[in-house]
């Protein structure tokens, strides 16, 4: 089995596992998306110049790309999880077909 396989056998069992929580997706364009994702909550290190890394604590959460109509936006597109609003810092790709969305709080 190739590799690609693989991953994707892994990314469903993940997905269907019950590790995953809801979270809403809405772009700018208006569409909401209804979809499930791994959420983390910052502790990542950040590179800040080129011998400095420093810890963020800005949470993501990683879903799958085939779940979405595009990339989330960084700016433009927001994500509700647990009825609090992100707006969408940077999308980039995780793994073969996933998504990992970094987030900013948005203010009350």
């Amino acid at each position: 089995m190739r590799l690609a396989d693989r991953a994707r056998l892994d990314q469903r069992r993940i997905f269907a596992s019950g590790f995953t929580e809801p979270v809403t997706i809405a772009f700018a364009s208006g569409e909401q998306v209804a979809t499930n994702g791994i959420w983390f909550e910052g502790a990542e290190l950040v590179e800040a110049g080129d011998y400095l890394q420093v810890s963020s604590s800005k949470p993501s959460i990683v879903v799958l790309r085939n779940e979405l109509p595009g990339k989330p936006r960084a700016e433009d597109d927001r994500v509700c999880f647990c009825d609090q609003w992100f707006t969408v810092a940077d999308c980039e790709p995780l793994h073969p077909g996933m998504w990992r969305i970094r987030l900013h709080k948005e203010s009350a």
